[in-house]
């Protein structure tokens, strides 16, 4: 039977089933970047080294932010989660955001060693032995770009920044909301988001779900914090992007 309230154009409430609900949109939106981390690794490094490629993916982004938008539009509202224009000041929070997320890298790394210290001495001769601890399977499989850096620069900047706010939008705004409203305490659902989120850069092998875990985590307790959601998203695209210059620009 069709029901008139299936219509209605206000938010209808929090879902029934929030935690099915996030794991239908995680496989929906997500699950192409946990499977294959070895083509996911190259395809990722393919879509950054021309501009018609970064931005595609900054359209596909753009597609998830306006899919997840709607969703929250119609479920409590935008308004009940604190969204609001962007001011001046969210531009001064995002460098705070952006410099944690590079003091989370730095706070890792001795979780990293002891990880291969640990693997080397239970099992001797393991491909745990040639670990590397800054190895990134993405950005090594990067080359200069052809195209000129003033045609590469904007669209780099655009698939960060779209990057920035759908990720935000997904593995902070959505994922923490729907594990608070299954009954998770704010450090639980701070803590399966961050690792939902590195789980999510299986590509950058594991430096780069150990450290992406570690940036979420902090990027959760800036959400829970602050609920500050154009930081958090400015703050994320400049990391991205000053990282994406390095991988492309600042090797021999």
């Amino acid at each position: 039977m069709i029901k008139a309230e299936w219509f209605r154009l206000g938010p209808r409430g929090k879902p029934s089933y929030p935690m099915l609900e996030a794991l239908l949109f995680l496989c929906l939106i997500w699950l192409g970047t946990y499977l294959a981390p070895d083509r996911a690794a190259q395809a990722g490094a393919s879509t950054l080294v021309s501009p018609s490629l970064l931005l595609s993916s900054a359209l596909l982004s753009l597609s998830r932010i306006f899919l997840m938008l709607s969703l929250l539009a119609t479920a409590e509202g935008l308004p009940a989660l604190g969204f609001r224009r962007l001011r001046q000041s969210d531009f001064h929070g995002s460098i705070s955001v952006a410099m944690g997320m590079c003091g989370s890298l730095i706070l890792v790394l001795p979780l990293e060693l002891l990880s291969y210290m640990l693997t080397s001495l239970i099992c001797p001769g393991s491909p745990g032995m040639d670990f590397n601890l800054v190895d990134n399977p993405l950005f090594s499989a990067l080359t200069r770009p052809s195209a000129s850096p003033w045609l590469m620069l904007p669209c780099i900047l655009l698939l960060c920044l779209c990057t920035g706010y759908s990720e935000e939008l997904f593995f902070r705004v959505y994922l923490i909301q729907r594990f608070s409203d299954a009954g998770l305490s704010s450090i639980w659902a701070c803590a399966a988001a961050a690792l939902i989120f590195g789980g999510a850069h299986s590509a950058q092998g594991a430096h780069g779900i150990i450290a992406t875990s570690a940036i979420g985590f902090w990027l959760c307790y800036c959400w829970i914090k602050q609920r500050n959601y154009h930081a958090l998203a400015l703050g994320h695209a400049l990391y991205d992007f000053i990282a994406i210059l390095l991988a492309l620009y600042a090797r021999g």
